[in-house]
C-alpha cells in the first residue's frame, strides 16, 4: 500500500490532541481511511509522533489504531504472565497493575497510551506519599508488560521509556555486632522466634529456607543439614517449592545450633508423645505448637516486633537502644557472611553458605568491619615501616 495522503490537525476540543486522518488506495483497489488521535504537550511532539507513525507506513511496521483498552490488555497480558512465573510473582504484578495503573489509565485505548498519561499515574503516586520503590516496583511491571506489547506488534513504541521516576534513596542495610546478636538471641529465648533468628545467623538461611527446613534434613549426628525447599506467602496460604536458585546445598551445622536444634527436637518428641504420636521426617523445624507451618511474613512482622520491643525496655532502663536502626529479618544473613568474611572465610565458601548463584551477589552482601579495617592498617604500617629502612 502506497504511503496514504490526509490531514493533520489540532483538535480545538481537547487540549493537547492532534488528529491524524489517513486515506489511501490498497493494491485492490480499496480505498482506506486510518484515523489516529495523538497525545502531546506541544506541537513539535506531535509533529515528531506523525511522523513516527508515517515512517512506521513506510517500513511496513505500522500498526492501526485498536479499540483495545489498556485495561483489556493488561489482563491478556497478566494470564499468558502466568504461566511463565511464580505464583507469587504473578500476584504481585496483578496487585500492582490493578492497584495503581488500570483505575487510572485503564480506559485509555492501548495504541494512543503516551508517556504524559504514564507519567500522570507516578506523580500521583508520589503525591499520595507511595514511596519511590514503590513507583519503580510499578513502572518495572507495566514497562515489562507494555515491551511485549511492542514486540507482538500491538504498539509501536513504548511509551513508558520516556517517562522519569523518582530516585531511589540508597538503602541503608547493617549487620549486627557479636553483642547485638547476643542481646536480640536473649530476647527471644522461649518463644518460637528463637530458632528462625539462630538459623539465619547460624546458617545464613533465607526466611523461606528456614520455614522450609523439615526435621528429615537435619542430621544431627553427623552435624550437617541439607537446604532443600523454601517456603512463599501467596494470597491465600503458602507455596512451597525448591530454593531461590533451584539448587540444594549441604551446610556444616554450627555446635551452638546443633546444640538448639538436638533441645528443640527432643522438646517436640516429648510433646508429641503426650499426644500419643511420632515425629516424623516431614515435620517442621519452625512451627506452631500444633507443627503447623510459620509463614514467612509472620517472621518477618514478629521478627519487627521484637526488635522494637527490645529498644523500648532498653529505654526505659535508661540505656542506648540495642538495635538503632532496627534491622531486617534478611540482614540477618547479612551479619553471617559478614562474620565469615571477618574471619578470613573464603568468599566461595560464604557463597556456599549463603546459597547465591553467583559471587558478586555474595560480595554484596559482606560489609567492612572496624576489625577488618584495622587488620588493614596494622598490614599497610608493616610495609610502610619496611619501605622507611
Amino acid at each position: 500500500m502506497a504511503r496514504p495522503k490526509g490531514h493533520f490537525f489540532r483538535d480545538e476540543r481537547t487540549p493537547g490532541t492532534w488528529r491524524l486522518i489517513l486515506s489511501s488506495v490498497d493494491g485492490a483497489g480499496v480505498r482506506k481511511r486510518l484515523c489516529h488521535t495523538i497525545h502531546a504537550d506541544s506541537e513539535r511532539d506531535a509533529q515528531r509522533q506523525k511522523r513516527e507513525i508515517l515512517h512506521s507506513l513506510d517500513t511496513g511496521q505500522y500498526v492501526p489504531p485498536s479499540k483495545q483498552t489498556v485495561r483489556r490488555y493488561l489482563e491478556t497480558w497478566l494470564e499468558n504472565k502466568r504461566a511463565t512465573v511464580e505464583r507469587k510473582t504473578y500476584q504481585e504484578y496483578a496487585k500492582k497493575l490493578e492497584l495503581y495503573v488500570m483505575g487510572t489509565i485503564g480506559a485509555y485505548k492501548i495504541t494512543e497510551l503516551a508517556a504524559e498519561q504514564i507519567q500522570g499515574v507516578y506523580t500521583g503516586m508520589a503525591d499520595r506519599g507511595l514511596s519511590a520503590q514503590t513507583i519503580q516496583h510499578v513502572h518495572s511491571v507495566l514497562r515489562q508488560a507494555l515491551t511485549y506489547a511492542v514486540r507482538s506488534g500491538v504498539i509501536v513504541r513504548n511509551p513508558a521509556l520516556v517517562v522519569q521516576l523518582p530516585k531511589l534513596a540508597k538503602p541503608v542495610r547493617r549487620h549486627l555486632t557479636v553483642e547485638q546478636a547476643n542481646v536480640l538471641l536473649d530476647y527471644c529465648a522461649g518463644s518460637w522466634l528463637h530458632m528462625p533468628v539462630l538459623l539465619a545467623l547460624g546458617l545464613g538461611l533465607r526466611r523461606g529456607e528456614a520455614v522450609g527446613l523439615q526435621w528429615g534434613d537435619v542430621d544431627l549426628q553427623h552435624g550437617s543439614v541439607t537446604i532443600r525447599r523454601s517456603a512463599t506467602s501467596i494470597t491465600g496460604g503458602l507455596d512451597i517449592k525448591g530454593t531461590k536458585t533451584d539448587r540444594e546445598r549441604s551446610l556444616r551445622i554450627p555446635s551452638l545450633l546443633i546444640d538448639a536444634l538436638q533441645a528443640a527436637k527432643a522438646a517436640r518428641v516429648e510433646f508429641l508423645l503426650s499426644l500419643g504420636e511420632h515425629l516424623k521426617p516431614y515435620d517442621w523445624v519452625c512451627a506452631w505448637e500444633d507443627g503447623s507451618i510459620l509463614a514467612p511474613d509472620t517472621i518477618t512482622m514478629t521478627f519487627r516486633i521484637a526488635q522494637n520491643a527490645l529498644n523500648r525496655e532498653a529505654v526505659a532502663r535508661g540505656e542506648r537502644p540495642v538495635i538503632d536502626p532496627p534491622v531486617r529479618y534478611q540482614d540477618l544473613r547479612r551479619t553471617c557472611g559478614t562474620w565469615l568474611h571477618q574471619k578470613g572465610v573464603a568468599l566461595a565458601v560464604i557463597q556456599q553458605v549463603l546459597g547465591h548463584s553467583n559471587i558478586t551477589t555474595t560480595m554484596r552482601y559482606l560489609d567492612i568491619t572496624d576489625e577488618m579495617q584495622a587488620v588493614a592498617a596494622d598490614v599497610l604500617d608493616a610495609q610502610l615501616r619496611k619501605v622507611r629502612k
